[in-house]
């Protein structure tokens, strides 16, 4: 991790759970964070947890819907002229909107893959523009699921936009992959899918499909420590497909 101390990190989805946990890790290595997210009270709780008095901040909150191109376009605007430029992004925005087929919306499906799919490619398309023009060895990790491997064995299974959603987000993690292989450029993609982990949007899910088996299930340091680790390995290595399951979880 020695190679991003004190360079710039973004991390949407950053005001809890595997968001927050992401930013608290990588503060801990000496990288200067962005977190995005639209709950800015929350963001400025973290930031008063991880900067300390009379230190430069290493923790800058920024509100912002990342639905919406004009904030994400505004926001990374500001970013790169007033932080510096982006050494790594983390798409961690997230949206699951538990519903069988037969009850799903247009403003479901919307809701979803403007936040899954979206958002993560214009985030990333902004990111590579920036490294490329300031020489930067970037890395881009998105958080998808085990849902954007399988469907899971939920019956009935809640779950077919969000799945529909991560499948097209590994997709788009790969072709950017290739993209930039093709470029010969000196930017890493990884796409890392956890399994069950507790979070908000777990809780969501289980008040809407009842609640799952049983089983230890991640914790948002487990995927955060995850992150860390393919963020440090070799120049030369590149960790395109990481997925992480509690030991029981069967799918």
């Amino acid at each position: 991790m020695e190679k991003f101390a004190n360079k710039v990190a973004i991390v949407t989805g950053s005001s809890s759970g595997i968001g927050s946990a992401i930013t608290t890790e990588l503060v801990k290595h000496g990288v200067i964070v962005v977190g995005v997210a639209r709950r800015i009270d929350r963001l400025k709780k973290i930031a008063d947890d991880l900067n300390e008095p009379g230190k430069a901040a290493r923790f800058h909150p920024l509100k912002c819907d990342v639905t919406v191109e004009s904030e994400i376009e505004k926001s990374f605007k500001w970013i790169t002229s007033e932080i510096g430029p982006v050494a790594i992004l983390v798409n961690n925005a997230g949206a699951l909107k538990p519903s069988l087929l037969k009850d799903v919306t247009a403003e479901m499906i919307s809701q979803v893959f403007d936040t899954n799919v979206k958002a993560a490619m214009l985030w990333a398309k902004l990111a590579v523009e920036s490294m490329t023009k300031n020489s930067i060895e970037g890395h881009i990790i998105n958080i998808n699921s085990v849902a954007g491997h399988v469907l899971l064995s939920y019956k009935p299974n809640p779950l077919q936009v969000y799945s529909a959603s991560k499948f097209a987000q590994r997709a788009y993690s790969e072709a950017l992959r290739r993209e930039l292989v093709s470029q010969n450029a000196d930017i890493k993609v990884t796409n890392l899918s956890p399994g069950a982990t507790l979070t908000e949007m777990m809780t969501e899910f289980e008040s809407s499909a009842g609640s799952l088996p049983d089983k230890k299930i991640l914790a948002p340091k487990d995927i955060a420590n995850a992150c860390i680790y393919v963020l440090s390995t070799p120049s030369n290595v590149l960790v395109s497909e990481l997925s992480i399951m509690p030991l029981h979880q069967d799918l």
